[in-house]
């Protein structure tokens, strides 16, 4: 044991990078030394710092809390106080300013792992979807959610006092409860999205090449988690995220309430042309639908329920709008009538 850890520096690295005793930190329950060597071991990088970010956010939604059991962090103990004895380090080593480090510490710990320790003590709760019916979920707040197939919220039985936390994976569509007092921050493997109230839609599938974030009402602050950037959307903005090129891009809309079609299954229009109309089929039921060049240009409003198949759909957009349809090969010709 002695050969392997020969400095403080050693020490360290083997201690501070175990995920399990970082987790001792964010349960608050570190001495003087683990406290003063995780507060060197935060100045260090900003690598660091992410990481610890990244345990809080997830102890926050339950994802450890298999090492929040009291034998366990027993044990852990234990086996550090018999580390520590037997690397013989000089105490004087360790605690020269040793009362300033260990309140800036606890300083530290506090900010990080308030909010977490609320979160984990309140019970964290999941719905998954998986491939059933769009389900529609009420918050403690009373923020709805309607999550989409295939797809996994978590959230806390209760909010904290500061900050209300959800995670998605998957598709959901969000109408935030507004409180300036406490923003709303919804995190995917890829995206975190801070909001106080707003009408959104949220589009993150892990194994996606690409995430978005459509806004339909209020502001959202969308800040990519591998520092690819961040941005403020207004309404009608969609800010896109290319996971394999790391660039966050932000599109502007015309027709943004059909990113959240699937949540309602209805399909509205507003001021929009055929051409226009036609992508938004294309984009709902995945069918490339082609265009006659002689189309017109006249724009058409209104709402299109969504019926499961496009045949279903132009049927019933041809007793508002003049055309004609043909499916032909797996694909859609429209001219005019």
């Amino acid at each position: 044991m002695k050969s392997e850890l020969k400095s403080l520096a050693d020490f360290s690295r083997i201690y501070i990078m175990d995920e399990k005793n970082l987790l001792k930190y964010l349960q608050n329950e570190c001495d003087e030394l683990e406290a003063a060597r995780l507060l060197e071991w935060l100045s260090e990088s900003e690598e660091n710092r992410r990481e610890l970010f990244r345990l809080e956010v997830a102890w926050q939604l339950g994802q450890l809390k298999r090492y929040s059991d009291k034998d366990f962090v027993r044990e852990q103990k234990e086996k550090l106080q018999e580390r520590i004895a037997a690397a013989e380090l000089p105490r004087r080593t360790f605690f020269p300013l040793r009362m300033l480090r260990y309140v800036a510490a606890c300083v530290v710990f506090a900010l990080l792992a308030g909010g977490a320790y609320f979160f984990y003590t309140s019970q964290a709760m999941e719905v998954l979807t998986a491939g059933q019916e769009v389900e529609q979920i009420v918050l403690p707040d009373g923020t709805k959610v309607w999550l989409n197939k295939n797809s996994l919220l978590k959230y806390p039985k209760h909010f904290g006092t500061s900050k209300r936390f959800a995670s998605v994976e998957g598709e959901a569509y969000f109408e935030v409860t507004k409180n300036a007092d406490k923003p709303f921050v919804v995190e995917t493997e890829a995206m975190k999205i801070t909001v106080l109230g707003t009408v959104f839609n949220l589009n993150s599938f892990t194994e996606a090449n690409t995430a978005s974030v459509t806004l339909l009402e209020g502001e959202v602050k969308v800040e990519a988690k591998a520092d690819e950037g961040l941005v403020v959307l207004s309404p009608g903005q969609r800010a896109e995220l290319d996971k394999l090129s790391g660039k966050l891009y932000v599109k502007s809309r015309s027709q943004a309430a059909l990113d959240a079609a699937w949540h309602n299954k209805l399909i509205p229009f507003e001021q929009a042309t055929v051409e226009e109309i036609a992508k938004a089929l294309e984009e709902i039921y995945g069918v490339k639908v082609r265009i006659a060049p002689d189309i017109d240009k006249t724009t058409y409003s209104g709402t299109l329920k969504n019926q499961g198949s496009i045949e279903k759909a132009l049927r019933s957009l041809k007793n508002s709008i003049p055309i004609k349809y043909e499916l032909k090969s797996g694909e859609v010709y429209i001219s005019r009538d």
